[in-house]
Parts: structure tokens; sequence; C-alpha cells
């Protein structure tokens, strides 16, 4: 079956059942680098979002008909449409399904169901929860060069599930999924940067990854940018596009940004409330 017909099958399956929610899973905030349970991971890897919006308007079958049509290529041996049907099942909370369909397109090479399977085995969903699988699932598909699962080996390796804790492993993994475009792994990029763990110490590097994340929507990202311009490190100071970053966040209400615009605004640094007219500005990534 061709990937492009999987893509349809899939973005109208899943773009139009928002509920589903696998392309719209947010990470739980934690003001940067991911702590004991990782989450940039919990989304699992399938088609961009980008490539799923330009694919939805082709989608002309019902639910029933696409699904079945993306079933009958799985059961076919097709490993897009295996991977497709084990996204389906996940976003339906069917865990076991979704394992049994990635594990058929894992055994053929699939590096999204790779990924996927990584994630299974992370969060014990369908399967008891095994760290080292895990980690090996996430490798095979990342030395393929699939970006999550990339960015969810460096997870691993500042977290330490399953691996020895290694800052500097974490940004070499984040760095390949960052050159990629993938807005978590360039936040903690950014992160490592800004913090001078695995990497020298570089706020321009810091700010750069941070605001390549933060364009994307990425809140830790945006909030980190934030801090830095109130800061001046690794760029010049500048409270407006301080205030413009943290706000960014703090209106989908990322507690750490809040707690940065208050921590400026007691000294008259930053308002205290976010001004509605910024909600509409563009602002430039630094050096541009």
């Amino acid at each position: 079956m061709q990937k492009k017909v999987i893509f349809t099958l899939l973005c109208f399956l899943f773009l139009n059942k928002a509920q589903a929610g696998f392309s719209s899973v947010e990470p739980a905030p934690n003001g940067g680098l991911p702590t004991e349970q990782p989450l940039s991971d919990l989304t699992p890897a399938a088609l961009s979002y980008e490539q799923a919006q330009q694919l939805e308007a082709a989608a002309e079958k019902n639910d029933s008909q696409a699904l079945e049509q993306l079933r009958h290529a799985a059961e076919a041996g097709d490993a897009e449409a295996q991977n497709g049907m084990g996204l389906y099942d996940y976003s339906q909370r069917k865990y076991a399904d979704a394992l049994s369909w990635y594990n058929k397109a894992a055994a053929q090479g699939n590096a999204h169901a790779e990924a996927n399977l990584g994630v299974l085995y992370t969060y014990g969903l369908g399967v008891a929860q095994n760290y080292a699988q895990a980690l090996s699932w996430y490798r095979k598909a990342a030395e393929q060069g699939e970006a999550r699962a990339q960015t969810s080996l460096g997870d691993r390796y500042i977290s330490g599930q399953g691996v020895a804790q290694d800052f500097a492993q974490a940004a070499v993994w984040y760095g390949k999924a960052a050159q990629q475009g993938d807005a978590y792994a360039q936040n903690g990029l950014g992160a490592l940067y800004a913090g001078g763990r695995g990497v020298a110490q570089n706020f321009s590097r810091a700010a750069s990854w941070y605001c390549k994340s933060a364009v994307q929507g990425n809140v830790r990202a945006q909030s980190g940018l934030g801090d830095l311009y109130a800061r001046g490190q690794g760029v010049a100071q500048d409270y407006a596009k301080a205030s413009y970053w943290l706000c960014k966040a703090a209106r989908k209400g990322y507690a750490p940004a809040e707690a940065v615009i208050q921590q400026y605004s007691r000294s008259g640094l930053i308002a205290a409330q976010c001004a509605d007219t910024s909600a509409g500005q563009q602002m430039d990534c630094p050096g541009k």
C-alpha cells in the first residue's frame, strides 16, 4: 500500500478525532530538562503534523472505511499500515493490540514502530514496564534516524532509566533529533547548553535552540528563552522580548513561566499581567 495512501487514511482517522490525541499529547512542564519520567516520548512516532495537514483534504472515506482499508493493508503485511493500526489502537487505549501491531511492523525494521514499542515498554502500556527493553527499541529506531526515538534516547540518558546517566550522550542524541526539527530535542539541547551539562555552557547556543523550539510552541523553550532575555544571557537583555516569550508560555498555563513573570514584575521590569496585544506579535529568533 502506498505510503501516501496510508498517510491519508491516518490523518483522516486521527485529525478528525481530536479526542484520540496521539498527535496532541503535551509533555508535563518541568522547567527544562526531563526529570524522573521524561514525557517527550508519549507522543508516538507517526507522520508529521504538517504531512497530515497536507493530506487531510485528500481523505474522502468515512472513518469505518478508512480504518478497514488500513486494517486490510496491515493484515497483508504492510509495515506502515501495521504501525498505523498500532497508532489507532494506542489512541483508543487498546495498548495490548497496539503492541501486537507494532511488533509486526518492527519485525520488518519499521523505525516508527520500533520507537512506539519503546513508548509502551517505558510506561508499561500493554506490556510489563521494562526500561531495558524500551532503551533497546529506542536505540534501534534512533540508529535509523527516527527523530522522536533519538529524543527519547536522550531522555533516557538524562533520567538514567535503563542506562547509566550520561548528559554527554543525551546531548549527542538530542542534537541528532534537533537537527531534524524535533521541538522536544531542541528544548532539551537548549537546557543542556544553559546548564552546562554534557556540553560546555553556552548561553548563545541555548538561546538559539530554545528559540527553534519556542517558535514551534514548546512552552518549556518559550519560558527558557524568556528567562535568558530577562537575564541578558546569550542575548542582549530585553525585557520586552522576555515578556513576549514568557507570556506565550504563561498563557498555556505553564507555571514556571508565570513564576518568572511574577519575579520580575516585583521589580517593575515586566508587567505582572500579560498584555493581550502581544498575542499576535511575531518575534524573530536571536541572530536574525
